[in-house]
């Protein structure tokens, strides 16, 4: 592996560790900053009225079983961005950023070669 080649690697991994060291220090500060879930009663109502056997049943006579889907699809992303659940979000796109980038610079690991030192026979 030539010098060059390390040292772009090294670079690589050091931009990696710093998106990962600022993404999951911030996930962590949403995660200490936010309470567990916070509903208020009319929260509340809005979710029993949307989980209700009657809701879901005129949602499909309306649109079908594709809106029940993507209503329940809107529901589970909307649960994304809040509360405690923002910091697994924010954790998860921080992997995800990284790793995308580790892969679009080609920082794969070096061959196993590389570290095997004098060849032996």
């Amino acid at each position: 592996m030539s010098e060059e080649r390390r040292e772009r690697a090294r670079r690589t991994l050091r931009v990696v560790a710093v998106i990962l060291g600022l993404g999951w220090t911030a996930s962590a500060g949403v995660w200490l900053c936010t309470t567990p879930t916070a509903h208020d009663d009319v929260d509340d109502e809005i979710d029993d009225m949307e989980h209700s056997k009657r809701y879901l049943r005129e949602l499909e006579r309306i649109g079908g079983k594709s809106a029940v889907f993507t209503a329940e699809l809107d529901r589970w992303v909307a649960g994304l961005w809040q509360g405690r659940n923002l910091a697994w979000t924010t954790a998860a796109l921080t992997a995800a950023v990284a790793g995308g980038y580790a892969l679009a610079r080609g920082a794969a690991a070096p061959a196993a070669d590389d570290f095997a030192g004098p060849a032996r026979r």
